[in-house]
């Protein structure tokens, strides 16, 4: 892997082309079914927050310990 983004012209490959990956050997996991069934995206919170850096750090630093 570590060759591949090493090589620019398979990098420029990728960007054009998006990036390819075989369905047979990446199969979907399904130990967590509904990981990926809700909503995702930025929060209305979050996007509150975008405008500065250092408040958005401490937003997802850990609020106890």
């Amino acid at each position: 892997m570590v060759a591949i983004a090493q090589n620019e012209g398979n990098m420029a490959a990728i960007r054009k082309n998006g990036w390819m990956f075989d369905p047979s050997e990446f199969t979907p996991d399904h130990r967590y079914p509904v990981l990926q069934s809700g909503e995702y995206g930025s929060t209305n919170e979050v996007l509150a927050l975008a405008d500065s850096p250092l408040k958005l750090f401490l937003f997802f630093m850990l609020k106890t310990f």
